[in-house]
């Protein structure tokens, strides 16, 4: 919004850290989370996750999980990450993490 502009210059360095907030609320965070972690390579660590959001991943993602069987998921006790064959299928895995 240009309107704001000359109030974000204005209070810029004078001890206000942000021009702007945007509030996330769980549902969000969790897709953010889960799309970010799965784009690296080392995937979504199932320990933060649950430390994170107060729940196990397959709390919320479990049928997701499951379809590790389709070969485009690796899940160990520790993590999830795309398999070799997922990282060809990124978007489609992505989408399935988007609720």
């Amino acid at each position: 919004n240009m309107a704001n502009i000359p109030q974000y210059i204005e209070r810029a360095g004078k001890g206000e850290r942000e021009g702007e907030r945007v509030l996330i609320d769980d549902k969000r965070a969790v897709e953010d989370y889960c799309f970010l972690a799965l784009r690296r390579r080392v995937g979504i660590d199932k320990g933060d996750y649950a430390r994170r959001f107060g729940r196990p991943i397959e709390a919320d993602f479990g049928s997701v999980i499951d379809a590790a069987a389709q070969g485009l998921l690796e899940a160990t006790k520790e993590w999830v990450r795309l398999s070799d064959r997922g990282l060809s299928y990124g978007n489609y895995v992505f989408g399935k993490f988007i609720r």
